[in-house]
């Protein structure tokens, strides 16, 4: 999908497959080297007399005090260890910093949409003038200000906006959310690769393997869609 090679605008545009693809082999090559890491890390674990005898003799000094006082040394050794590290911790990390990075990436794109259709069309109104924030100021200013025909109709816009509300519940709350708001969790919970870590109180939210890649594919054909609409058929 390319947009007009003399567009000023959306130069860096012209071919909005390259970054997506970048976003998705990073995902797939970052994913296949952290399984590789924490098999291989099982692996030595296994394999490793040593550890066993270490464990052995841990259970020798520790005997007769509290088993609760125990449980948690064991818990906090986990939390250190690299089976932690390789098959929870850092896949959290890479997973929402992508998500975060694609996010940012689409409403990029959005708000240079908007402003190559102000120019286009000689809108007054800039986005920057109005009040609302992220994806949702782009569809405001787009179908309201512009009289774009703005896809929000489409499977894909109730997808992304489903995910903004996730991502802004990993930015500004950890990614916790309450567990007594069965509203919300069935919502998250219908997001194709998002699974909630359920206990008494709270749900954190959980990126699988999938996720990222949907979300990409997702993109990809919500901005092709909006980009149908911005721009005239190129003559090349």
């Amino acid at each position: 999908m390319r947009f007009p090679i003399n567009d000023p605008i959306l130069s860096d545009f012209v071919n909005i497959d390259i970054p997506l693809n970048n976003f998705k082999s990073y995902a797939k090559d970052i994913e296949e080297f952290l399984d590789n890491r924490f098999l291989e890390t099982v692996v030595a674990r296994e394999g490793d007399e040593e550890d066993e005898e270490d464990e052995e003799d841990e259970e020798e000094n520790y005997e007769g005090e509290d088993d609760s006082f125990i449980r948690s040394l064991n818990s906090f050794s986990f939390f250190q260890g690299e089976k932690y590290r390789y098959g929870i911790e850092f896949p959290h990390i890479m997973r929402t910093s992508l998500f975060y990075t694609c996010f940012a990436f689409l409403e990029n794109y959005l708000i240079k949409a908007c402003k190559y259709i102000r120019q286009r069309k000689r809108v007054d109104l800039d986005i920057s003038d109005l009040r609302h924030n992220g994806i949702e100021k782009a569809q405001v200013y787009l179908k309201k200000v512009a009289g774009v025909n703005f896809p929000d109709k489409s499977p894909d816009w109730s997808y992304i906006r489903k995910c903004n509300k996730v991502r802004n519940l990993l930015i500004h709350n950890g990614g916790y959310i309450d567990g007594n708001n069965e509203k919300q969790i069935k919502e998250i919970e219908s997001i194709k690769g998002i699974r909630l870590n359920k206990n008494f109180f709270e749900n954190r939210i959980i990126l699988d393997d999938t996720f990222c890649l949907e979300f990409i594919e997702k993109m990809r054909v919500f901005i092709r869609e909006v980009s149908k609409e911005i721009s005239p058929p190129s003559p090349f």
